[in-house]
């Protein structure tokens, strides 16, 4: 009988009741590196959160595995290279999140242009007139007046540039690779270097995974590119942004506000930059917990497609979303 390891609890799948193929062996454990290595030996799939690491180490011990098949649509944690020395797939579930994801990017950008978090925690003070006279004391900008630039194309990109089209804003994007001008009429976006879209955008919106080329792209240099007034928002993964560089900058007014839902280290400390500013500064900073790819429906989504792809492996065909190149 074929032998998954997963990490993800069994409560997850009973919840959306996306439950794996009842003729597999399913090892439910705790995503620790002891739990993976005394589970490995015997294991035909293992099905991972994207934030689970899998190291070399880990994927030499194994005898049997034939995938890797990652929750979400990260993958930056698991030695692609040892994994395809080995034959193994490695699959993620592009696009299951794309809709929230998206929908939680703009909720950041329209909390931070109008200040929402603020208003509310001085309103629950008492502190109605004073909240709202310091309001008026800012540049109050409506999001059909702001020039958003979204940094990568991908899904997540398109979907949110899509929802951003009844507001009116101008849209600009940066990818490696310029898309078709059928594309970028069907979303109404005009593609813009990375450095002049820094340097002209009011919000910088980042969507790229995290890679070599990626990490820290966002640090001293490219933040002192951006606008005074801009606004930087990141729903993709924390290592894209610098981020005793990113305090410094609030503290210095390089930028004028942030809205994070990861930040890196991914769970951090008390004495992480970012948790450390000062009231005044900390008041133009929004972070949430890694929650923007949660939702009811992204769940059903990955889950059902991290079976199928399972169940295509143990039939011998090829899985969908291999991101090692075998």
């Amino acid at each position: 009988m074929a032998r998954i390891v997963s990490s993800l609890p069994r409560s997850r799948f009973e919840r959306y009741g996306v439950l794996p193929p009842s003729d597999l062996d399913v090892i439910y454990i705790d995503p620790t590196e002891q739990e993976f290595l005394s589970n490995i030996k015997g294991a035909d799939v293992l099905w991972i959160s994207s934030l689970d690491p899998i190291g070399a180490d880990l994927i030499r011990a194994s005898d049997r595995l034939k995938l890797i098949q990652t929750q979400g649509v990260g993958y930056d944690k698991i030695d692609l290279a040892a994994a395809a020395e080995k034959g193994i797939f490695v699959c993620n579930t592009r696009s299951s999140n794309r809709f929230c994801v998206a929908e939680h990017t703009l909720a950041m950008i329209l909390s931070c242009l109008r200040e929402i978090p603020f208003l509310d925690r001085e309103y629950r003070k008492a502190n109605a007139m004073e909240a709202r006279a310091e309001f008026t004391r800012h540049r109050t900008r409506q999001l059909s007046d702001c020039h958003v630039g979204l940094v990568g194309f991908g899904d997540i990109g398109r979907t949110l540039a899509f929802y951003l089209q009844p507001f009116g804003c101008r849209i600009n994007y940066y990818s490696r690779t310029r898309y078709s001008q059928k594309i970028e009429e069907q979303y109404r976006v005009q593609y813009l270097p990375l450095e002049e879209l820094l340097q002209q955008c009011d919000i910088i919106s980042l969507h790229v995974p995290a890679s070599p080329a990626t990490v820290n792209m966002i640090n001293e240099k490219t933040l002192k590119l951006m606008r005074r007034d801009a606004i930087l928002v990141n729903c993709s993964r924390g290592e894209l942004v610098d981020s005793a560089a990113l305090a410094q900058a609030l503290k210095e007014g390089w930028i004028e506000r942030c809205a994070l839902d990861t930040v890196w280290p991914e769970y951090p400390g008390p004495d992480h930059p970012l948790l450390n500013l000062p009231p005044e500064i900390s008041d133009h900073m929004i972070l949430t917990p890694h929650s923007a790819g949660f939702s009811d429906s992204s769940f059903i989504r990955m889950l059902t497609s991290g079976r199928d792809n399972i169940l295509r492996v143990m039939n011998g065909e090829r899985p969908l979303n291999i991101q090692n190149g075998i």
